[in-house]
């Protein structure tokens, strides 16, 4: 599926990365969730999420939802996973074993585990944004 909107990232470097974080997505490396973290870190601006199997005031909900600072928006992950927690704790199962593996491949190599913000901080710290003037 073509993209509507061309991508435009935040500087070459922010592109190479985003094209690595997309390799990995493709194998299964990464999450939906982490790319989705690229493209915000990444992308000048960020893809407003497609809602197509949304009714409309469940599309308007997402939509404000998102608009809120992070603190607000866990808040409500959080209240809604445990609203599905009663229905189905499958999840929890599936949550654990993942994080198993993380842990175990961690403890494979400490020294690669480094936190997505921390990775990027460094990389916004050493390269100006495509669209600053002061270069």
């Amino acid at each position: 599926m073509a993209r509507k909107n061309p991508q435009r990232f935040k500087s070459p470097a922010f592109k190479a990365i985003h094209s690595s974080a997309s390799a990995l997505l493709k194998v299964g490396a990464i999450s939906k969730a982490t790319m989705r973290e690229f493209d915000e870190s990444c992308l000048a601006t960020p893809p407003t999420p497609e809602f197509a199997s949304m009714d409309d005031s469940t599309e308007k909900l997402t939509t404000a939802a998102l608009r809120l600072p992070p603190a607000d928006r866990a808040k409500i992950a959080e209240a809604l996973l445990l609203s599905l927690e009663a229905e189905d704790i499958t999840w929890e199962a599936a949550w654990l074993a993942e994080a198993a593996r993380r842990g175990r491949a961690a403890d494979g190599n400490p020294s690669r585990v480094r936190p997505a913000s921390e990775m990027f901080a460094a990389v916004r710290e050493r390269l100006p944004a495509e669209d600053d003037k002061t270069r």
